[in-house]
C-alpha cells in the first residue's frame, strides 16, 4: 500500500519505539497550514526522540523539509491523494492504516469520515462553518460542516491552537472540553538586525513597490475582510499620506471580488497585489512596512501579527475572534468595521515615534509567550493522551 523512501519498518513492531505517530503530511508544502506542519514538527524532532513519527506525503512532494532525527522517517502514499476530495475519503484511510501507527495527526478537519484509527486532530479555526462565503459552494458548505463535526466527535484527542476556537469547538459541536489541548502556535525565529537595508530593498523591488506602505499577508477571503484596508489606504491618502498597500497571497477564487472592491475605491494605482511571497521576501517586507493592517473578522489565531512582531513591525488588527487573546497589549485593537479607527491608528503610528517604538517593545514583549518548542510539547502531550485512550 505504500512505498517506503526511507527505511520505515515494513512489519508492525516499532523498531524499538514505543510508540509509532503517523502524521498526514500532505499539505506541508502549502501556505498557512503547511507552515504549521513544518514549523510542528521541526520543534517536536527537537522535543522528542523516545517516539517514531512517519510524515506520510504524496509521490513527488518535497520532502527537504523533514527533520533528519534519527526517529523521523518518510513515508510516500501508493497513489496521490488530493486533500478535500471525495477520493480522499476512499483512499486516506487505507494509505495511514497501512503505515502500522498507533496514532495518527491530522492537522486539519479533512479527517476520513469512517475511520477507526486513534486519532489527533487539529482544529484551526471555524471559518468554513461560520462564513459560508469562504467555501466554493453551499454543498461545500455543508460537507464541511458534517466532515469538522465528524472529525471531532471521533478523535482520540482535539488539538485547537487558541482559547477562542476551543470555547468554538464546544459551543458549535458540544464537545468536552476536557478532549481539548490547546497548544498556541509560536513565530519564526527572526533577527530584526538580519534583515538588513538591503534585503528589505530587493523585497520591495521583487513585490513591485517603491516608497512607504502598509502591509498584508494572508489569502483574499471575504473574512479577511480587506475592504477596510483599502478604505482605509484611501483616507491616508487623501490626507497626503502617500502610501501604498502591499497585498500578498496567491490569487484564488476571492481575488476577482478584491480587485472589484480596489476599482470601487478608486486604488488601483495605490495597492499591489504581490501574489506568494517567499519567506526570504516575506520577512524583509513586514520589517519595511509602516504597520502591519489585519482587519479580519475571524481568526483561530492569527499569525502573520506574530510575525511582525518578531521584525519589529507595529501591527493594528481587529478585536474579534482570537486576536485580543494572542495580541494582547501588542497592538492597536479596533472594530474590522472602523475603518477610520485603522486609518488614524497608520497615521499616528507614522507621526509619533514614541508611540511607534512603545508598541514595537510591547509587540516584541508578546512575542516572548509563543514558541514552537511549547507548542511541540503540548502536541506530544496530546499525541501521548490519544494513545493512552
Amino acid at each position: 500500500m505504500r512505498k517506503s523512501t526511507d527505511s520505515v519498518p515494513a512489519c508492525p513492531d516499532h523498531g524499538g519505539f514505543p510508540m509509532r505517530i503517523a502524521v498526514d503530511a500532505r499539505m506541508a508544502h502549502w501556505t498557512g497550514v503547511g507552515r504549521y506542519i513544518r514549523e510542528l514538527f521541526a520543534a517536536v524532532s527537537a522535543a522528542d526522540a523516545e517516539n517514531e513519527y512517519v510524515l506520510a506525503v504524496n509521490p513527488g512532494d518535497d520532502r527537504s523539509w523533514i527533520p533528519a532525527a534519527g526517529n523521523f522517517k518518510c513515508a510516500e502514499f501508493s497513489r496521490t491523494v488530493k486533500p478535500y476530495t471525495v477520493s480522499e475519503q476512499r483512499h486516506l484511510r487505507r494509505e495511514m492504516a497501512a503505515l502500522k501507527p498507533d496514532v495518527v495527526h491530522f492537522p486539519q478537519f479533512n479527517v476520513p469520515a469512517f475511520s477507526r484509527m486513534k486519532y489527533v486532530v487539529t482544529i484551526h479555526d471555524l471559518i468554513y462553518v461560520f462564513f459560508r462565503g469562504d467555501c466554493p459552494s453551499v454543498v461545500a458548505h455543508i460537507a464541511v460542516k458534517a466532515l469538522m463535526r465528524i472529525a471531532v466527535k471521533n478523535a482520540a484527542r482535539i488539538v485547537c491552537v487558541s482559547n477562542c476556537t476551543r470555547n468554538d469547538i464546544a459551543r458549535t459541536f458540544g464537545t468536552d472540553e476536557g478532549r481539548i489541548t490547546v497548544t498556541h502556535l509560536g513565530a519564526k525565529a527572526v533577527s530584526p538586525d538580519a534583515i538588513t537595508p538591503e534585503k528589505v530593498e530587493a523585497a520591495k523591488a521583487a513585490a513591485g513597490v517603491s516608497g512607504p506602505y502598509i502591509f498584508y499577508t494572508g489569502n483574499h477571503s471575504p473574512h479577511k475582510n480587506l475592504a477596510t484596508l483599502v478604505k482605509a489606504l484611501v483616507m491616508l491618502n487623501r490626507s497626503g499620506a502617500g502610501l501604498k498597500a502591499v497585498v500578498t497571497g496567491r490569487a484564488d477564487r476571492h481575488t476577482p471580488a478584491l480587485l472589484r472592491e480596489i476599482a470601487r475605491a478608486g486604488a488601483e494605482k495605490d495597492v499591489v497585489l504581490a501574489g506568494f511571497v517567499p519567506d526570504e521576501h516575506l520577512f524583509p517586507l513586514y520589517k519595511g512596512a509602516e504597520a502591519l493592517v489585519f482587519p479580519s473578522l475571524y481568526e483561530g489565531f492569527g499569525l502573520p501579527p506574530l510575525e511582525a512582531f518578531a521584525c519589529g513591525t507595529p501591527v493594528v488588527a481587529s478585536n474579534t475572534s482570537s486576536l485580543p487573546e494572542v495580541l494582547g497589549d501588542g497592538a492597536v485593537l479596533l472594530d474590522p468595521q472602523d475603518d477610520r479607527g485603522f486609518a488614524a491608528a497608520v497615521a499616528r503610528i507614522r507621526s509619533d515615534r514614541a508611540f511607534r517604538e512603545d508598541l514595537v517593545s510591547r509587540g516584541r514583549r508578546r512575542l516572548s509567550l509563543y514558541t514552537w518548542a511549547e507548542t511541540a510539547k503540548r502536541t506530544i502531550g496530546a499525541f501521548k493522551a490519544a494513545a493512552s485512550r
